[in-house]
């Protein structure tokens, strides 16, 4: 190989830099046209992949792998760029018609990528094994389990699967069959009576179908001798987020049930304040158990007291009742509405992220706006400031407590007071 490697020599910088430019994470100085440590790895394999020695090769991979899962990086991101790194040498080969060398080089990185994904899938076992005693934790910590108790057994399904991966036993591997499990069997009986929208319904059944079909695949593959762990890898990992989906979903259900029966305000038909320090860690926990984020919300009708003092409260009540009703007509079903105090209301919104709340909050800001309440005579206008955060358990410490995000919402609810009402801070 050594003739081909001098053949390329002077194309191969060119090439290998046009590769870190467009097909990798790794960041370019421009000003000093140096790259980060990232790039040496890479040059390691690039220069190496051609080699007549393969041990050489196998060293720089796995430097390139080790660095790779320590930085977090996905399995599915490393594979794409030495794809793209592999056909970057390809090109060169064939510009100097070397097929026999393009031959040997899909060789090389056929081989080269199972043993990644055989570290990666090592390494992925043992997170989500860890991952998911933590969300089984969460989820022992939540008082009311309905339907969210489905997403347990399921977290346990998962469990199981992964430790038959790990010790490549296709016995260890659990029910293959989504009508059989208890939640397949639940689907087919009393949930077709829960989940009234059929949308939703034949949702969970596909996601529960595609859980199934996953560990099923994954099970049949351990059976081989030559295990490609590819498929193993990347299929646990789709059934991972298949799972946290099903959990979303559920919680989504247990909110909806959770709403229909609790106390509620006498006046507006929401919840009671009284209840939002449960539901909120609850609903924390509920997040944590299944990776997700949602949105903690205060809202704050703009120039109440003088709906009041202008109409007096009998209007006042009429307003409060109306806005209410927006609430209600414009949010989902599952989402949480809690009477604070007086004219403020505090939302939880389940599985959404900051971009996805700020889209329904300022909806919501603009249909309150547009909407004109009647008491009487009169046709009261009215208008509504709104703070938004984002919770994540993974980036916020539980231990901080409800107070402390009531008090971020009311500081972004005095931002959109004082930069002109009528918006979402």
């Amino acid at each position: 190989m050594n003739h081909i490697i001098e053949r390329i020599k002077d194309d191969k910088e060119a090439a290998f830099r046009q590769f870190l430019e467009m097909y990798t994470l790794v960041e370019i100085d421009e000003s000093e046209q140096q790259t980060l440590p990232l790039a040496d790895y890479f040059k390691e394999v690039f220069d190496t992949a051609l080699d007549k020695e393969n041990e050489k090769f196998e060293q720089a991979g796995e430097r390139l792998v080790l660095n790779n899962i320590k930085n977090e990086i996905p399995y599915i991101v490393l594979i794409n760029e030495l794809s793209f790194l592999k056909n970057k040498l390809i090109h060169l080969l064939l510009n100097i018609q070397e097929s026999d060398g393009v031959i040997f080089l899909c060789h090389r990185f056929d081989f080269f990528e199972n043993k990644i994904a055989q570290s990666y899938l090592a390494h992925y076992i043992e997170s989500l094994q860890s991952s998911i005693n933590l969300r089984l934790a969460s989820l022992s910590d939540i008082a009311e389990k309905e339907s969210i108790f489905h997403y347990e057994l399921h977290l346990k399904w998962l469990f199981k699967l992964s430790e038959a991966i790990r010790l490549k036993d296709p016995s260890m591997a659990p029910e293959r069959d989504p009508t059989q499990c208890h939640f397949g069997k639940w689907l087919l009986s009393d949930a077709k009576a829960i989940i009234s929208n059929n949308s939703k319904y034949n949702k969970l059944v596909k996601l529960h179908q595609t859980l199934h079909y996953l560990g099923s695949k994954i099970a049949r593959h351990l059976n081989k001798v030559d295990e490609n762990f590819h498929i193993s890898v990347t299929y646990l990992e789709k059934a991972d987020l298949t799972s946290m989906e099903i959990g979303a979903e559920l919680m989504l259900i247990d909110n909806k049930k959770m709403i229909a029966s609790a106390a509620k305000d006498t006046l507006t038909g929401v919840l009671n304040r009284s209840l939002l320090d449960p539901i909120f860690r609850n609903q924390y926990e509920i997040a944590k158990a299944t990776c997700s984020s949602y949105i903690f919300a205060m809202c704050d009708l703009d120039h109440f007291k003088l709906v009041n003092d202008t109409y007096g409260h009998v209007a006042g009540d009429t307003v409060l009742r109306s806005f209410t009703k927006l609430l209600q007509e414009n949010l989902r079903a599952s989402d949480i509405i809690v009477r604070y105090g007086g004219e403020e209301f505090v939302l939880i919104l389940p599985a959404l992220n900051y971009a996805q709340g700020k889209i329904v909050m300022n909806k919501l800001c603009n249909i309150v706006q547009q909407t004109a309440i009647a008491h009487k005579e009169h046709q009261i206008s009215l208008t509504v400031s709104i703070g938004l955060i984002e919770i994540n358990p993974d980036l916020h410490s539980e231990q901080k407590g409800l107070e402390y995000f009531i008090h971020l919402a009311d500081e972004k609810v005095y931002l959109a007071k004082n930069n002109g009402r009528n918006r979402v801070e």
